[in-house]
């Protein structure tokens, strides 16, 4: 009878493990982190952002696959608390995460009056912690020389994309050559500047018959324009 039980138990003992396989390990917490720090560095702004993840959700409430897909709501913020959806198979899983940053960045290195023209002896770099920072701070590895301040900024104050802009290429006022531009023809005009101008702004320009049109500036301060319907244009102003 021993023996009848033990040749009846081994087959048996294999098909149920055939029907009901062991579980596969669930990924720990430290490869997450890992995986979220990669995901992280895909994402991030700028080459010399450092960011470091805290998982907040306890152990026993992390996903119980290996690899569970990972989707993060960072909203745009570099740091802070943040929530990360995790999906094994048809099963979701909610994550809270603490995120530290650290960057490179442009400071003021002194006081700089509105219009000023920044250059090596106004800005500095400084590394530090991100959080508390603008958003739009400006990092390091981003040009400002020849950029004008639009407003006062004290010293040590960070720069942001909207304390700057670019130095006018075009002056309201001034002769201004439009080219338009379309399939197999290119037909320049001229004109008056109506405003101010940068770079890559879009700028209107009245003709000498009056009509405004309008395109976007170029390095060499000429107006780009493709080709638009006559009905496209205003009316001409007297």
């Amino acid at each position: 009878m021993k023996g009848l039980t033990s040749s009846w138990w081994k087959p048996l003992s294999q098909l149920c493990l055939f029907l009901f396989p062991l579980s596969a390990a669930a990924e720990s917490g430290d490869a997450l982190v890992t995986r979220l720090e990669s995901l992280l560095r895909q994402q991030r702004p700028d080459r010399s952002l450092v960011q470091k993840v805290t998982l907040i959700t306890p152990a026993r409430l992390l996903p119980d696959c290996p690899s569970p897909q990972l989707q993060l709501a960072s909203y745009g913020r570099l740091s802070g608390n943040m929530s990360v959806t995790a999906r094994c198979g048809a099963r979701r899983y909610f994550l809270q995460i603490k995120v530290s940053a650290r960057g490179d960045y442009w400071v003021a290195a002194r006081g700089l009056p509105s219009g000023t023209a920044l250059g090596s002896k106004n800005v500095a770099r400084e590394n530090g912690e991100l959080a508390g920072q603008p958003r739009n701070v400006i990092f390091a590895t981003q040009p400002v020389t020849g950029s004008l301040t639009t407003r006062a900024i004290q010293a040590g104050q960070p720069l942001t994309a909207n304390m700057l802009r670019a130095p006018w290429k075009v002056r309201q006022g001034n002769p201004v050559a439009v080219v338009s531009r379309g399939p197999g023809f290119q037909v320049r005009h001229y004109g008056k500047a109506m405003s101010d101008a940068a770079v890559g702004d879009a700028l209107r320009v009245r003709l000498a018959s009056g009509q405004m049109v309008s395109g976007a500036v170029d390095n060499q301060g000429v107006v780009l324009q493709n080709a638009l319907p006559f009905s496209s244009f205003t009316a001409p102003v007297r």
